[in-house]
């Protein structure tokens, strides 16, 4: 079984976090980093609180793995080369 979670919105720390403990189930969340404690965040994706670098670090302490969902979670289907080999903007 893969539980992944993606973006690093709070809600995983909340309300996941304390059922994979109590059953004892694997997980994964995938952060977008510059979205780490609420910064840069297009206004279409602020319909939900996101996790900071102690929150992470909490997940971590609880055993859910923290993975990268890219830097800015760019659309990359609508990029051309040089914006897919740019990291930011």
């Amino acid at each position: 079984m893969l539980i992944t979670f993606d973006d690093g919105r709070a809600g995983v720390l909340r309300h996941a976090a304390p059922v994979l403990a109590r059953h004892r189930l694997p997980a994964t969340a995938h952060v977008v980093t510059d979205w780490v404690e609420g910064r840069n965040i297009p206004d279409h994706d602020r319909y939900s609180e996101f996790l900071g670098w102690s929150e992470l670090h909490e997940l971590r302490g609880a055993g859910i793995e923290i993975g990268s969902h890219t830097i800015s979670h760019r659309n990359l289907k609508r990029l051309n080369a040089e914006e897919v080999a740019t990291p930011r903007g």
